[in-house]
């Protein structure tokens, strides 16, 4: 797969899909994957991660257009440090260009009947990450470290109050331990998510 990184810096739609349907993902991947900013293989990778691991996985959707920019070696996923927000799918920072890495907001451990929370940023630390974590994440998603830090819902003010915020507009995926894909096209909807699956606490 490492040939396929051997791209301009940016690539057309139309060019990204054929090149996903040349590692075989399914017409279905690339929908999914587009609607969330994500590259297709990775929806697999993260399925096979939370099959092996017993775990589910949420993720707020990327921004689609910063899907152009995953095949490029002149960009990486933007890590914690870059505060500036990518328009039209990337920023450059100090010289380097960035896209959109991809924001977890938890990790859970299935347990019996219900799920339990897996710590993914180091105590009293801010959104740093436990390497040992968020490496395996990266390991099954390939070439790319695209999770650079930890799980949104871990990083909160001394009153338990979410840093950063979520938007009623923004949109949400989610993976569990059955190999599913479940799309959250709606805050209301990851709420209801959380609540069906008494994923505790909802902090938003």
């Amino acid at each position: 797969m490492t040939a396929i990184f051997n791209q301009p810096s940016s690539v057309g739609e139309q060019q990204l899909e054929n090149i996903e349907r040349e590692v075989d993902c399914t017409e279905e991947e690339i929908k999914i994957a587009k609607r969330h900013g994500m590259a297709a293989w990775h929806l697999e990778g993260l399925r096979l991660y939370c099959w092996q691991e017993n775990r589910m996985l949420i993720l707020r959707s990327s921004k689609y257009e910063s899907r152009r920019f995953h095949f490029s070696g002149d960009h990486k996923a933007k890590s914690a440090e870059v505060k500036a927000q990518t328009m039209r799918g990337e920023v450059v920072f100090n010289g380097q260009r960035y896209f959109s890495d991809y924001d977890m907001l938890s990790l859970w451990d299935r347990e019996g009947n219900s799920y339990e929370r897996v710590a993914t940023c180091l105590p009293n630390m801010g959104f740093k990450k436990i390497d040992e974590v968020i490496n395996k994440l990266n390991m099954f998603i390939g070439n790319r470290i695209m999770f650079q830090h930890g799980a949104n819902d871990e990083y909160v003010d001394e009153k338990g109050l979410p840093k950063n915020s979520l938007k009623d507009d923004e949109t949400f995926i989610a993976f569990d331990e059955r190999r599913n894909i479940i799309e959250l096209m709606s805050l209301s909807a990851l709420r209801n998510f959380y609540n069906q699956r008494s994923l505790d606490p909802w902090i938003y």
